[in-house]
C-alpha cells in the first residue's frame, strides 16, 4: 500500500484555568528559553475558532502545532492545522500570530485523489507528530476509505 504526500492548500503546554475557551498556554519546564515561574498566558485561538485541540510543540520548541475543527456540530469533521511561531528569549504574551498551514478542505477539486482535507482519527495530532526538523510533520488523516499517513511541511505555503 503506497502512502501519499500531502499535497494540501520538549516544552510543556498547560491550559490557562480562567482564560476564554480555545488553546492557550505557557510555558512550564525549564528550558534554555526561560526558568520555571517565567511564564505568561498566551492566547492562540479567537472566538472565529472552533473546538480548537491537540497542541504539540516543535523538537526544538521553537514551533505549536493545534488543530482546530469546522464550525459546525457534526463529530469528526474536517480539520485545519494551524502553527504558531513561539519567539525566542522572553515569554510571549497576549495573542501569538499563527499561521493556517493546513486549511478546512469544503469541496475537494482535482479529481478523486485530490486531498479530502485532514480527517483525524481521534480528532486529535499524534503525540510525536513533529519531525526532528522542527519544519515537517507525520499524521494520519483518512482518504477517501482508508487510513493514510500524510507528511505536512510547515515551511511551505499550504503544507505543500
Amino acid at each position: 500500500r503506497k502512502s501519499r504526500l500531502c499535497s494540501a492548500p520538549a516544552p510543556s503546554f498547560l491550559p490557562a484555568g480562567e482564560e476564554p475557551p480555545g488553546v492557550q498556554g505557557s510555558r512550564a519546564s525549564s528550558t534554555s528559553r526561560g526558568p520555571v515561574g517565567s511564564a505568561a498566558t498566551v492566547v492562540l485561538t479567537s472566538s472565529e475558532d472552533w473546538s480548537a485541540r491537540s497542541p504539540r510543540f516543535s523538537p526544538d520548541g521553537s514551533r505549536l502545532a493545534f488543530v482546530v475543527s469546522a464550525d459546525s456540530a457534526a463529530h469528526f469533521s474536517c480539520s485545519k492545522l494551524c502553527v504558531a511561531s513561539w519567539p525566542e528569549g522572553a515569554a510571549p504574551k497576549g495573542v501569538l500570530p499563527r499561521e493556517v498551514v493546513v486549511d478546512i478542505v469544503h469541496t475537494p477539486t482535482g479529481g478523486k485523489d485530490s486531498f479530502p482535507g485532514l480527517f483525524l482519527a481521534s480528532e486529535q495530532l499524534p503525540r510525536r507528530v513533529w519531525l526532528s526538523d522542527s519544519r515537517r510533520m507525520v499524521l494520519h488523516s483518512d482518504w477517501r476509505s482508508q487510513r493514510e499517513l500524510v507528511v505536512v511541511d510547515t515551511s511551505a505555503p499550504g503544507g505543500r
